[in-house]
């Protein structure tokens, strides 16, 4: 069976590409144009804010110290924090965070502090974070059937007026501040693209079955008649998907054709090579020469952007190496990525994600390298 099954994409759609999405099988309670719900928080950074003033605009964006994606999104945030001061107010609110179970969520207090505090001006606008009883992510996130994070709220005369990616805001507030904003188009559009994602996720489990069953017959022939992508079903916001559905359905049995197609997609999309290669290597299974090679070479690019790299994609980089049978460069990045799960702990980032059990799995990966290299010098 095909490892990355639609359930398996669910959970990457909205934990581990942490991307913002109408939640599965849920009707939405807090829609575009409902009274926005009290700001029941605790207060971390700046001034806060006791109830939404009538005259300002407000964007409440969520994040957690582990989401990698709502780090990257910081420094935009910043930047029209300070371009709208005095129009629109920004506060950032932590949720989501993975501490100590059943603690209560204000005992996280501490390491978010520490977190707010080291990022600094790159953080330039309020902070707060969830209470006890997580009501934010209660009365906002599932409201409004948001599972995934960063994600960003606009609330104007009291009420809720847009939801979605931070990466999104620019033009929305422009609009909003200009008075041109059409929420009536917006809350349809995003209920065109939850439709969308429905359709889209019913369409890749027929699919995963009809591949399954042409790869036991050996029909070739009909897989890349499947896979030819070009299905209206597929909603445009979830494509990445289909990429891996592709990739992973051709490297099982023409290896050129997969890189090939891996390698043109990165052209297409930028950003989705690093995608596609951890997701490949999280399988854990072995992979061809070939498929290592652009493995490491997508998350060699991702490692070297601004921000990066995190802990998982050098653990995943030492294991294309290793594949590679290059295990004194295995070792050196497992070292790298030890490194990082440690620093991370250290600073409480990413937590509940990079624990001491991260750390244990990584050396002993190590070690399993190390014992590599020493047999290939004995010889």
């Amino acid at each position: 069976m095909n490892p990355f099954t639609p359930n398996v994409f669910k959970v990457v759609a909205a934990c581990v590409l942490a991307l913002p999405s109408p939640a599965f099988g849920q009707s939405p309670t807090l829609q575009f144009g409902s009274p926005a719900p009290a700001l029941q928080v605790k207060w971390v950074k700046g001034q806060p804010v006791e109830a939404f003033d009538k005259d300002i605009v407000y964007v409440i964006e969520f994040w957690a110290t582990w989401c990698s994606p709502c780090r990257a999104a910081m420094p935009h945030l910043s930047e029209m924090s300070r371009a709208y001061a005095g129009k629109v107010v920004f506060i950032g609110v932590n949720v989501f965070e993975k501490g100590a179970k059943d603690a209560p969520y204000e005992s996280n207090y501490a390491s978010v502090k520490k977190f707010v505090d080291r990022v600094g001006k790159e953080m330039d606008y309020r902070v707060a974070m969830d209470t006890n009883g997580t009501p934010m992510a209660k009365n906002w996130m599932s409201a409004a059937g948001q599972d995934g994070i960063p994600a960003s709220f606009i609330v104007k005369d009291g009420r809720v007026v847009w939801i979605g990616h931070p990466n999104a805001l620019g033009k929305v507030i422009e609009d909003v501040l200009k008075g041109t904003y059409d929420m009536a188009a917006a809350g349809q559009a995003r209920k065109n693209e939850s439709a969308g994602m429905q359709v889209t996720f019913k369409y890749l489990d027929e699919l995963e079955k009809n591949l399954d069953a042409a790869i036991a017959a050996k029909d070739y022939e009909k897989v890349l008649a499947l896979l030819k992508g070009d299905d209206a079903r597929i909603s445009p916001d979830y494509r990445f998907l289909f990429r891996l559905t592709k990739f992973t359905t051709l490297l099982k049995f023409d290896v050129p054709k997969a890189v090939a197609y891996a390698r043109e997609e990165t052209v297409k999309f930028p950003g989705s090579g690093p995608q596609l290669a951890s997701l490949v290597l999280m399988d854990g299974k072995p992979l061809p020469a070939e498929a290592y090679r652009f493995c490491l070479e997508q998350l060699e690019i991702f490692n070297k952007q601004p921000g990066h790299p995190i802990t998982v994609t050098l653990h995943l980089a030492a294991q294309c190496k290793a594949g590679l049978s290059d295990f004194a460069g295995a070792a050196e990045t497992e070292r790298e990525a030890i490194k990082a799960a440690k620093t991370a702990i250290a600073i409480g980032e990413q937590k509940g994600i990079v624990t001491a059990a991260t750390v244990k799995e990584y050396e002993a990966k190590l070690a399993e390298y190390a014992a590599r290299v020493q047999a290939s010098a004995g010889h």
